[in-house]
């Protein structure tokens, strides 16, 4: 992944966890000690932010610093896939609807938590 495209990445996910808890720039910038502009230039990708300021930034929103970073880069996805179906390969069928139900039912359960928050 280019670099640009990542800050704009983390910049989005900082700004949407941020619209998520009802924050405003300002607001999140006093409890993370940093700059508005600061703050504005990382959520557009504009600036890189350090690990102390991404600490900063993930422990005033709650998140993990991880969640902020990673989220949406391919190989992460490859690799939980990978090892779902590498788990998958020695059920039986029967046992796979069963886990695909579960699936289902747990993916259910966060979508009705998400609207609840």
């Amino acid at each position: 992944m280019q670099k640009s495209t990542f800050l704009i990445s983390v910049g989005h996910r900082i700004a949407k966890a941020r619209a998520e808890k009802g924050y405003s720039q300002a607001m999140l910038a006093e409890k993370a000690n940093i700059s508005v502009s600061h703050l504005s230039n990382i959520e557009r990708g504009r600036k890189s932010l350090s690990a102390e300021v991404l600490l900063k930034i993930s422990e005033a929103l709650q998140v993990s610093a991880d969640g902020i970073l990673f989220t949406d880069i391919p190989q992460v996805h490859k690799e939980v896939e990978s090892q779902i179906n590498g788990n998958l390969n020695n059920c039986t069928v029967r046992e796979k609807e069963f886990i695909l139900k579960l699936i289902k039912d747990i993916g259910a359960f966060i979508t009705e938590i998400k609207t609840e928050i």
